[in-house]
C-alpha cells in the first residue's frame, strides 16, 4: 500500500480543521438566530420612542417594529402615505400617554432594592409608576420607571426617566416631556430612593447599590481634587514667646542689675559669644490672609524706647515695594487693597541707635512669603436643550466684581459673549443662557474683564467646560 507523504499528512490534517471550523460556525449561526427575536411588534399611533441617538420619533399611525439580523429594532411606518423606516438600536422604551402600560424591547436589567438582578429579553409589559422600577439597559444608559424625580438643580418631573451618561460623567435625561443634558454632578431623588448619577449609584436608606457592577461601565468621571486652602504662616517662636514671658514677670524685679548685665554681655560679644538682648525683643507672630488683604500680627518688648521704628516692607512681583511703620504699642497691622490669589513677600524689622555718636542702624528680624486667596466664585453649566445652554454664576460676597463678561467659547473660538449685569445678581448668584448654536466639540464659558474696585484682575480663571458628544 502506498503511504501518505508528510505534505499529504499537513494537508489531511489542514483540511479537516477547517470543515470543524465551519462546522462550528454553522452550529453558532443556527444557534444565534434561533434565539434572535424574530417577533413583530405593533407601535399604536400616539407612542413615541427614542433611538439610540436620542433623535424623538412620534408614531402617527400604526407602526411595526421588528428586529433585524443586525441586533438592532427597525420601526417603519407611514408618514404622508409614504413607507419609511427607521433604526432605533438594539432596545428601546416606548410610551404612549393614552396607555398605562410602557413597553421595553430588548433586553434590560432589572435592579431590585435587594441588590438583585434579572435579564429580561424580547417584549417587557410594565405598568405605568405602580412601584418604583430600576433598569440598566446599557453600558452606563439606565431606565427609572417612578411617580416622581427631582434635583436641587431643578429638575421635576414623572413617570420614568431615560438616563444616559457619557465617558465624562455628563448626563442626558430624556422623557415624554423633557430632553435636557446636565454638566454638572447631580443626584436625582425618587420616591423610594435616589440616583447619584455620576458615580451610577442607586442610594437606599441603609446602603448603596453600585450599578457599574452590572454588565460593567466605561465611566471614567473622577472626583475633582479639591484645591488646599492656603495656609496661615505662622513664623514659630513660641520657644522665644515662653522665654521672654517669663522675663517679663520678672522684669519689674532687676533693678541695678541690667546695666551690669549689659556690660558683660557687651564683653562677651567682643570675644564672639552670641546672646539674646535681654531688655527689648521683636516678635512676628503670623501673617493671616484674606482675599485682598494680609494682617501681620506681632509683638515689641521696649521698655526703655530703645527702637526707634518698627517697620514692615510688602513686595510683589512687578510692584514697587512699599515700606509701613507700625506702631510699638499694637499687636496687629491689616495691609488692604491687594491683588487676590497673588504671593507677597513681607519683611518685619526694626530701626535701632546705638549711640548717640553712630548713625541708625536698620535690622531684619524675620521675612515670610505668603499669598493671598482665591476669591469664591464658581461658573457651571446647570442645564443643556436643543435650544439653550443654561449657567449660574455665584459670586464671592466679599469680593464682588464691579464689571465683567461671559464669553461662550467653541474649540477656543469666541462664539457669543454676555456682559454681566451686576443689578441682577440675586443672593450671590447670577443666571444666564446662550443660544446652541453651531457648536463645536470642546464647549467652555469664561468670566473675563473682570473689573474690581477699578482694577482689571486678572490672575484667577474663572471658567466651565464640558465635551459636546
Amino acid at each position: 500500500m502506498r503511504k501518505l507523504g508528510i505534505k499529504n499528512i499537513r494537508l489531511f490534517v489542514l483540511l479537516a480543521i477547517l470543515v470543524f471550523v465551519i462546522l462550528l460556525i454553522f452550529f453558532f449561526g443556527i444557534r444565534y438566530v434561533l434565539n434572535l427575536d424574530t417577533s413583530t411588534y405593533t407601535l399604536q399611533k400616539g407612542s413615541f420612542l427614542y433611538d439610540d441617538d436620542f433623535n424623538y420619533i412620534e408614531v402617527e399611525d400604526d407602526a411595526i417594529l421588528k428586529k433585524s439580523f443586525d441586533n438592532a429594532f427597525y420601526l417603519t411606518m407611514l408618514t404622508d402615505g409614504i413607507s419609511q423606516k427607521y433604526k432605533i438600536g438594539p432596545s428601546t422604551v416606548v410610551y404612549n400617554d393614552a396607555d398605562y402600560k410602557m413597553y421595553l424591547y430588548g433586553t434590560f436589567y432589572q435592579v431590585s432594592t435587594s441588590g438583585e438582578v434579572q435579564k429580561l429579553t424580547k417584549m417587557t409589559e410594565v405598568v405605568k409608576a405602580n412601584v418604583p422600577q430600576f433598569y440598566k439597559i446599557a453600558d452606563r444608559k439606565y431606565l427609572w420607571i417612578d411617580s416622581t424625580f427631582t434635583s436641587t438643580s431643578g429638575l421635576n418631573t414623572d413617570e420614568y426617566l431615560i438616563i444616559e451618561l457619557d465617558k465624562q460623567g455628563n448626563a442626558t435625561l430624556a422623557n415624554h416631556e423633557m430632553y435636557e443634558k446636565t454638566i454638572n454632578p447631580m443626584v436625582i431623588k425618587g420616591s423610594l430612593y435616589d440616583f447619584d448619577v455620576v458615580h451610577e449609584k442607586l442610594i437606599l436608606t441603609d446602603r448603596e447599590i453600585d450599578l457599574k457592577n452590572i454588565i460593567g461601565s466605561s465611566n471614567e468621571y473622577q472626583d475633582p481634587v479639591e484645591e488646599e486652602q492656603e495656609e496661615t504662616i505662622t513664623t514659630d517662636n513660641s520657644y522665644y514667646d515662653d522665654y521672654f514671658e517669663q522675663l517679663v514677670n520678672s522684669f519689674n524685679n532687676l533693678t541695678g542689675n541690667i546695666n551690669d548685665f549689659n556690660e558683660q554681655q557687651q564683653q562677651q560679644n567682643n570675644e564672639e559669644q552670641v546672646h539674646l538682648d535681654l531688655t527689648r525683643w521683636v516678635s512676628l507672630k503670623s501673617v493671616d490672609t484674606s482675599v485682598n488683604s494680609l494682617t501681620v500680627n506681632y509683638q515689641v518688648f521696649d521698655p526703655n524706647n530703645e527702637y526707634n521704628a518698627i517697620f514692615l516692607i510688602l513686595q510683589s512681583e512687578g510692584v514697587e515695594a512699599k515700606k509701613i511703620y507700625l506702631n510699638k504699642e499694637n499687636t496687629s497691622y491689616t495691609i488692604r487693597d491687594l491683588v487676590p490669589n497673588t504671593e507677597y513677600t513681607v519683611t518685619f524689622g526694626y530701626q535701632l541707635a546705638k549711640s548717640v555718636d553712630e548713625l541708625e542702624t536698620e535690622v531684619t528680624d524675620d521675612v515670610v512669603k505668603i499669598k493671598t486667596d482665591k476669591p469664591n466664585y464658581q461658573l457651571a453649566f446647570t442645564k443643556i436643550t436643543s435650544s439653550k445652554l443654561y449657567y449660574e454664576l455665584k459670586v464671592d460676597s466679599l469680593y464682588q466684581l464691579e464689571s465683567g463678561t461671559i464669553r461662550l467659547y467653541s474649540d477656543n473660538q469666541v462664539l457669543a459673549e454676555q456682559p454681566i449685569d451686576v443689578s441682577k445678581i440675586t443672593n450671590g448668584v447670577y443666571t444666564g443662557s446662550f443660544d446652541n448654536q453651531n457648536l463645536g466639540y470642546f464647549i467652555e464659558i469664561r468670566v473675563e474683564d473682570f473689573v474690581y474696585n477699578g482694577q482689571l484682575i486678572n490672575n484667577f480663571p474663572i471658567t466651565s467646560k464640558y465635551i459636546n458628544q
